[in-house]
């Protein structure tokens, strides 16, 4: 499952069987993601590969859009094992300035 939430509270979801390799990567950009975000939106992912490769990086800033990917969105803590999903997407819109200059 993949799934991405906005800063207004908009979601997306795509179920899939296996795992969340560079074309389930495109096909939930390309099918889900690009439904909801909006220029100058920032799509903040976890570390997974996938979410790395440079062809799904492109799709997502295609748009005018900002991806950054986080080293740990929500850290795995022992005791919240079973708590934690992995692969998390948030889409963020900032007014302003970022780190790398304006929005």
């Amino acid at each position: 499952m993949l799934s991405a939430l906005c800063y207004d509270g908009t979601t997306t979801t795509m179920l899939y069987k296996g795992g969340t390799d560079i074309a389930a990567m495109e096909t939930f950009v390309s099918a889900f993601l690009a439904t909801i975000i909006k220029p100058g939106d920032i799509v903040v992912m976890d570390n997974l590969a996938s979410h790395r490769n440079p062809a799904v990086v492109n799709m997502i800033e295609a748009n005018g859009n900002r991806s950054l990917v986080s080293a740990s969105l929500f850290p795995r803590h022992e005791s919240h094992r079973d708590d934690v999903v992995q692969g998390k997407i948030v889409v963020a819109h900032v007014r302003g300035t970022v780190a790398n200059g304006p929005a």
